[in-house]
């Protein structure tokens, strides 16, 4: 495979994408591994979802855990279970229901949404 170059000049890899490469004799394939989810809390987006409830606690009159629940199920991800499944119980956990994935273990993206680095 050849290398693209970056705005930086530095040579990234090609890859394959199963939706791009075919053009009208694409053929289906899997887009990723196949694994069963769980939906989390990212790291990095505690501290906005609890500015955020305690914003509604203001506004809306309502107890801390129900600000934090309603905040917390919309800011929830799906991401793969983690390998090993022992690695989960590391995790904290908001509210005590979702997982907290460390920044370490999972990059999110809005465009194309977690990726998992265990």
């Amino acid at each position: 495979m050849n290398s693209a170059l970056t705005i930086t000049g530095e040579p990234i890899a090609e890859y394959h994408s199963a939706w791009l490469d075919g053009l009208w004799c694409t053929s289906r394939e899997s887009l990723r591994e196949p694994g069963n989810t769980i939906n989390v809390i990212l790291a990095e987006d505690r501290k906005e979802i609890n500015q955020i409830a305690q914003e509604k606690m203001a506004k809306k009159g309502i107890s801390k855990n129900k600000a934090l629940a309603e905040e917390a199920q919309r800011w929830a991800v799906p991401v793969r279970i983690p390998r090993p499944i022992s690695k989960l119980t590391d995790w904290k956990r908001f509210q005590k229901i979702y997982p907290i994935a460390p920044t370490d273990d999972v990059i999110y993206s809005e465009v194309t949404g977690a990726c998992e680095q265990y």
